[in-house]
């Protein structure tokens, strides 16, 4: 038998280093604000074709179809008035329908290039609702939010109900039940003063109620918010969030395990930091047993802070990774394009304080995203390409850097220490034309002199600060 003889270790070690780190440095995960001029909102997202995506977006009571390619880069943006657009799916032929709410219930159907295939109204009786989910069954699509309904794929009215309550009642989002029928799962309330408590109902393929049931912890004051539902197997999962008296009434994400009749075998809380509130908004596995968790950080009226986990089904934390850049980032939505394609659409202040950002991240199972926190201060176009020295300088744990972009472009800001070593990436990633400042926090370096490089694809520009602690 012939055995294997290495006869250049040091070679060998040195390939597969060179291949891991190029094979590392060929992810396409990024952060994205989009600017508008007014309160924009992104509120779903799914796949279009040739491997780009469709972002939809709310502006009052409009809604805005961006298409973005895999690099976040905008292609085309387009407005349609009084479609207040919440949830979307893809179709086939790499266009979407979305619906959401309006004065009365509509869909519309969209090709590739953002053109109208269909906008139906169903003049049903049931005044202005607001859809969140939506799912494509074997022969039809199912819309749910404060009503119930359902449309043909080619768009045709079938059925609307209400599940109504004694006061509110608003179901987050829908699956197809393990057995017959569908899973919504929701929030209800039964009068003012009262809790507000989660919600789980089970409905036949037309519309008649098998069985809803009412989820809170420990007494029915602490009841579970924004929930929304999951399976695997035998087993649904229904997340959400409440105010647990046990850690001083603070907010926790918490997921309950449900078998096929909705009794609950197990209960998972989540609380990093007894100092803040956590907000759950979303969740969906990536793998038999991992489950992706989307939450926001909130410390009492001071920051929001966007946040994603990886779990397994016993609720273990694998990895966890906030999404900064600034003072309110709220992520509320995944959009899981396949096992390893992650995103993450909400809103941030990235371009103004006074002004709403369509948001996106794009990760992976890693749940690594280059931190981008980039405010454009000057939309007035630079006589050239340049770079500030960053103020103040020495720092202690933080320091801003001002640059200038006269084309657009591709602009990467990385920093390094004095042997050459790249420490960190603030971004990577197309600007237009103006000034634009960022932070740098350096929080987890030890005091010394560093460098940070401005690069385009044929400009280069270096300069040196002082940490200092």
């Amino acid at each position: 038998m012939k055995t294997f003889s290495l006869k250049y270790p040091l070679l060998f070690v040195l390939a597969i280093f060179l291949f891991v780190n190029i094979s590392f440095s060929q992810t396409n995960n990024w952060q994205r604000a989009y600017r508008y001029q007014d309160d924009v909102y992104c509120e779903d997202m799914c796949n279009s074709d040739s491997g780009n995506y469709f972002l939809l977006l709310r502006r009052f009571s409009d809604a805005i179809i961006c298409k973005i390619n895999s690099n976040g880069d905008t292609i085309f943006s387009v407005t349609y008035p009084s479609r207040l657009g919440r949830t979307c799916l893809s179709t086939e032929d790499g266009g979407m329908i979305f619906t959401g709410s309006r004065t009365l219930p509509f869909s519309a159907r969209l090709n590739s290039q953002g053109l109208i295939y269909w906008d139906n109204t169903y003049y049903s009786g049931h005044g202005y609702p607001d859809f969140t989910d939506l799912i494509k069954t074997q022969n039809c699509y199912l819309t749910v939010g404060e009503s119930v309904l359902k449309f043909n794929l080619n768009g045709d009215f079938v059925w609307q109900k209400d599940y109504p309550s004694n006061f509110t009642k608003i179901y987050w989002s829908v699956i197809e039940a393990i057995d017959e029928g569908y899973i919504m799962a929701g929030e209800v309330c039964d009068g003012i003063g009262q809790p507000t408590l989660g919600v789980i109902t089970k409905i036949d393929t037309a519309g008649n109620l098998k069985w809803e049931k009412r989820y809170f912890l420990d007494d029915q004051i602490n009841g579970i918010r924004q929930m929304k539902v999951i399976k695997r197997n035998n087993t649904y999962y229904a997340g959400g969030y409440c105010f647990d008296t046990l850690v001083g009434g603070s907010a926790v994400v918490t997921i309950l395990k449900l078998d096929i009749n909705g009794i609950v075998k197990n209960t998972l809380k989540f609380q990093r930091s007894v100092d803040f509130n956590y907000f759950f908004w979303d969740m969906k596995f990536v793998s038999d047993n991992r489950i992706v968790v989307l939450y926001n950080r909130h410390k009492y009226n001071d920051s929001t802070i966007a946040a994603a986990m990886i779990i397994d089904t016993s609720g273990h934390i694998i990895r966890s990774r906030e999404y900064t850049g600034t003072d309110y980032t709220k992520l509320k939505k995944i959009y899981l394009h396949n096992s390893n394609t992650i995103f993450f659409t909400g809103i941030s202040d990235h371009y103004s304080i006074w002004f709403d950002n369509p948001f996106v991240v794009k990760t992976d199972t890693t749940l690594y995203a280059p931190p981008v926190s980039v405010r454009n201060i000057s939309q007035t176009v630079p006589d050239n390409f340049y770079m500030r020295q960053n103020y103040p300088n020495p720092f202690n744990s933080a320091t801003q850097i001002v640059f200038g972009i006269k084309k657009k472009g591709l602009y990467n800001l990385k920093i390094y220490d004095v042997t050459g070593k790249l420490i960190s990436e603030i971004f990577n990633q197309n600007f237009e034309p103006g000034e634009y400042k960022t932070d740098f926090h350096a929080d987890n370096l030890s005091s010394g002199v560093y460098f940070y490089k401005l690069e385009s694809n044929n400009s280069i520009i270096t300069k040196k600060f002082v940490l200092l602690k």
